[in-house]
């Protein structure tokens, strides 16, 4: 896909509710928040979605009394189909954990947005991070954003159908071509509250089927490399400004801090089409590379996927046929742990000491913002399950490294401080 890029480099001073259907793209008004993200962040740089009108111009700063300044630099990118731009920011030279004011300035020099945010201190054995899937704008989310919010995650992972490309409003769906992926991206990133809360989260992702565009996709959607392309300029993770965020095949991706190794996989752009004559989701490429990144970074670890690794009744998207996987991270002398997201339920799984020779979890976060039913988890049954929940919630982890492995607390979480479930483990070998 083409893109129209305008570049700028800037001093700044270290400064179940329905809702009714997307139909058409979404305006905002004068005075309402923008749509920001912040993407890829370690100690001392981070990274920024910034969607803004296409018709009028901005400049960008940190700030923070007494302390000097930090570089920024902006690229634009936009589409001709669309009114809609995104300002990718970069900002180096952060402190480690201090907050800093990011202000967004019009034409005028008037403040036209205002946020907080900062960078993270990764040299530490400890984090508190959440995960979530299931972003349909079609759906209002009853304050489940302001609960993560004041949760205070260090780190949140978005870990598939974090828009719902496919579908425009409630009723009608076809396959996304581009034009139509950055215009469902536009009305998700304007409607949904993670994007207008005052202080940013640092946020990774990766996809599922319809953010990367169809429902069940594998590698013949045709249109899966604009779709990454469209996906990266939202989640601004460009790896390549960051030693500790790892690129692989398609959107996965390992973040590695805290003295841990985060996952990210792609489940779709190279799974293979019903009647292939080799049957896998991630592809050997993928495969591999999970295998040579597990030999080089030997810490515990987690695993995220759009899908679920291990629910009994998930069908022809279990992994559980993959016996590389299994053999591979079997000889490995870390420990890992799974998430996924996608069947619009939370549960937690207990995974046998005969997968990877140690007891370990599968935690399933679905769903943060989209369909649910109430009594979803209950009508289908999982002999590994331990806990379940269905409701608008996201999953809240604290990970601390144990000379053994891992110690997790997890909750379910949701609106007006709501806790669903909690399970408390050591995953040690």
């Amino acid at each position: 896909m083409s893109f129209h890029s305008a570049r700028l480099t800037v001093i700044g001073v270290l400064c179940l509710t329905l809702l009714t259907g997307a139909q058409g793209l979404r305006a905002q008004s004068a005075g309402e928040p923008l749509a920001i993200l912040q993407g890829l962040t370690d100690e001392t740089s981070t990274q920024l979605a910034v969607v803004v009108p296409i018709d009028e111009v901005f400049r960008y700063e940190l700030s923070l009394a007494g302390s000097p300044p930090v570089r920024l630099s902006f690229e634009r990118r936009s589409r001709a189909d669309s009114d809609y731009a995104v300002d990718q920011v970069k900002a180096e030279g952060l402190s480690p954990g201090v907050w800093y004011d990011f202000k967004v300035i019009d034409a005028r020099g008037n403040v036209r947005d205002l946020r907080q945010l900062r960078s993270l201190e990764l040299n530490r054995d400890h984090v508190t991070f959440a995960f979530a899937s299931c972003v349909n704008d079609n759906f209002e989310a009853a304050g489940t954003w302001i609960q993560l919010s004041k949760d205070r995650p260090e780190l949140l992972f978005m870990i598939g159908d974090n828009v719902y490309a496919d579908h425009l409003g409630m009723i009608k769906r076809r396959m996304a071509d581009p034009a139509q992926l950055w215009q469902r991206y536009v009305e998700t990133w304007n409607t949904i509250e993670l994007y207008k809360m005052k202080r940013l989260i640092p946020t990774l992702a990766t996809w599922d089927d319809h953010d990367y565009g169809t429902n069940n996709g594998d590698r013949t959607y045709p249109y899966r490399e604009e779709s990454l392309d469209i996906m990266m300029t939202f989640f601004a993770q460009d790896s390549r400004h960051s030693k500790v965020l790892v690129p692989g095949p398609g959107a996965a991706s390992l973040f590695h801090a805290f003295g841990q190794n985060f996952y990210l996989l792609d489940a779709r752009s190279f799974r293979t089409e019903r009647g292939a004559s080799e049957s896998t989701h991630w592809g050997r490429d993928q495969e591999n590379w999970i295998f040579e990144q597990t030999l080089l970074h030997p810490e515990p670890s987690w695993i995220f996927n759009g899908s679920q690794f291990f629910g009994a009744y998930n069908g022809g998207e279990s992994f559980e046929s993959l016996e590389r996987l299994r053999l591979e991270l079997k000889r490995r002398p870390q420990v890992f742990v799974f998430g996924s997201g996608d069947v619009h339920f939370s549960e937690v799984m207990e995974i046998e000491r005969e997968f990877a020779g140690y007891p370990t979890l599968e935690l399933t976060s679905s769903s943060v913002n989209g369909l649910y039913v109430r009594w979803m988890d209950r009508a289908l049954s999982n002999p590994r399950r331990l806990f379940s929940d269905a409701s608008h919630n996201y999953i809240l982890v604290e990970s601390r490294v144990t000379p053994k492995g891992l110690a997790i607390r997890a909750a379910s979480r949701g609106a007006q401080d709501r806790t669903n479930f909690t399970i408390e483990r050591k995953i040690e070998k």
